[in-house]
């Protein structure tokens, strides 16, 4: 086609050498010829671009949700005791969830869901203080460490926020205690820290359900990954096994984010962790799950062995 456009513009420039100019049915003629080779490169072009951003979108979601579950496995690391439902669902003056609810702060218009709760030993170096004491100066300041509580939530914003898409995204809290700063003027810890207290009657769970925080302020968590599937928008496929507990149970909707608990080893806690990002909202706002697109919801998972260890009696 090239070619054939070629000769006829080749014959009308020197036809016109001669007439000194183009007819409009010529002109019309050339600009026909040439829409219908533009046309196809065109299109061409867009849909190669479509695909690229399409492409680049899954890429990004599945890097993102790598990366933070190597994040989570890399924290649990020294875990020392994970929260199972009956924790993240306690009810009364004393229940775990009634306290994460006031120690951990939600954004405005969202809706936060405690997915994953634990305890861990964060070890300190020897130039970190406990209490105002530089560790390095303490007679047994060998494997120092405090005692931290870590919660991951799913926050599902109604409307998009600011720097945030308008599906969920994982925030990552941590209650720390007893730990200052290097140079010891600032506390680091949240106002009105409580540890976890092992006295009392009960088994473990019983004694760990007890704890109550009593903070001045909630804390304010760290987006750990955007980009979550949000509550409600599909089924993520999780088949626990009898030994282990679905957190959250199916019935609640929740499917960007699951946690499989071992209740079979409470101390020493594993867990297998799940996250389905949403590529899709990375192209549109209203993206909700479906059959069709269901390459833009990619899943992985990462199995978690808890290391620490607690005192107990």
């Amino acid at each position: 086609m090239l070619s054939s456009l070629r000769f006829i513009l080749k014959s009308q420039l020197k036809r016109q050498s001669n007439r000194g100019g183009f007819t409009l049915i010529e002109l019309l003629v050339a600009l026909i010829m040439a829409a219908l080779i533009i046309t196809p490169v065109l299109g061409f072009m867009i849909n190669f671009l479509q695909t690229d951003r399409r492409e680049q979108a899954k890429t990004t979601t599945e890097q993102d949700i790598q990366s933070a579950l190597d994040y989570i496995a890399q924290d649990m690391q020294q875990a020392v005791y994970i929260y199972d439902l009956n924790g993240l669902n306690g009810t009364g003056d004393n229940g775990i969830s009634d306290e994460l609810g006031n120690s951990l702060s939600c954004p405005a218009n969202a809706t936060c869901q405690p997915i994953l709760a634990f305890w861990k030993r964060r070890f300190l170096s020897r130039t970190d203080r406990i209490n105002g004491t530089v560790v390095g100066s303490l007679t047994n300041n060998n494997d120092a460490f405090v005692y931290s509580l870590v919660a991951y939530s799913l926050v599902d914003a109604s409307n998009a926020e600011k720097d945030w898409s308008s599906v969920a995204r994982i925030v990552r809290y941590e209650l720390r205690g007893d730990l200052t700063t290097k140079d010891g003027s600032i506390p680091s810890d949240p106002a009105g820290f409580v540890p976890f207290n092992l006295e009392g009657s009960g088994n473990l769970s019983v004694k760990m359900n007890r704890w109550a925080g009593s903070p001045t302020t909630a804390q304010t968590g760290a987006t750990l990954v955007d980009y979550i599937d949000e509550p409600g928008s599909g089924t993520l496929t999780v088949s626990c096994s009898t030994n282990e507990q679905r957190i959250p149970p199916p019935n609640t909707g929740i499917n960007g984010f699951v946690v499989c608990l071992n209740l079979l080893q409470r101390t020493i806690p594993t867990a297998q962790v799940y996250i389905r990002g949403n590529a899709f909202a990375r192209l549109q706002n209203n993206a909700p799950y479906s059959e069709g697109m269901s390459t833009f919801f990619p899943k992985s998972s990462v199995l978690v062995r808890g290391n620490g260890f607690l005192f107990t009696q």
